[in-house]
């Protein structure tokens, strides 16, 4: 019996997770300096969103589940296309940006992309239904919501410092638990009635 391969954009976007831990070890024992790990940083979550944006439009749920299929697909090319672009502006901005304001930067642009994105979903296709939490986009949503996060912690850290950056950090996994408990809850009680 052969095992299934795992698609290639799991793995690029492991090893982009791998990248930041090494990033952060390497940091931690003095092998590269605090603003080569930021960029590194920076540059992982700029190709987390470049992979998450491509891989979104392709995963579209059957027609049948959309209210309007033609709003609902045009409204996923539009997310897509959003953090595809912005992605790749964040890698050049991981590499050329002056370090003193790298990290405030990547925040600004990250929370503007994620900005960008919802408006131009609420727009474009208003009432269409969520994924469930148990499909691969909820994941991917999860992951959106996990890179959206980690911009947010760039600007806190910058405007407030590390006190208040990490006690976002602890806050960001309890929230984000608690809206997975909330969406399966739900989905379960669709699923009953």
């Amino acid at each position: 019996m052969s095992t299934p391969k795992l698609p290639r954009a799991v793995l690029f976007a492991g090893a982009l997770f791998a990248s930041v831990l090494l990033a952060a070890v390497a940091k931690k024992t003095g092998a590269i300096d605090p603003i080569m790990a930021k960029r590194v940083v920076v540059a992982a979550f700029s190709g987390l969103l470049v992979i998450l944006g491509n891989s979104w439009p392709k995963l579209t749920p059957p027609l049948a589940a959309r209210r309007d299929p033609a709003r609902g697909q045009a409204a996923d090319r539009f997310f897509g296309w959003v953090f595809v672009l912005s992605g790749l502006i964040l890698l050049l901005t991981s590499v050329l940006a002056p370090s003193g304001v790298l990290m405030p930067l990547a925040g600004v642009m990250g929370m503007a992309a994620f900005g960008l994105a919802t408006i131009g979903w609420a727009r474009t296709a208003p009432g269409e239904p969520l994924p469930r939490p148990d499909s691969v986009r909820g994941a991917m949503l999860h992951l959106f919501f996990g890179l959206f996060w980690a911009f947010g912690l760039f600007l806190a850290d910058w405007l407030w410092g590390d006190a208040v950056a990490q006690w976002l950090a602890i806050g960001m996994p309890i929230l984000q638990g608690s809206v997975i408990a909330v969406q399966v809850t739900r989905a379960r009680g669709l699923d009953r009635a």
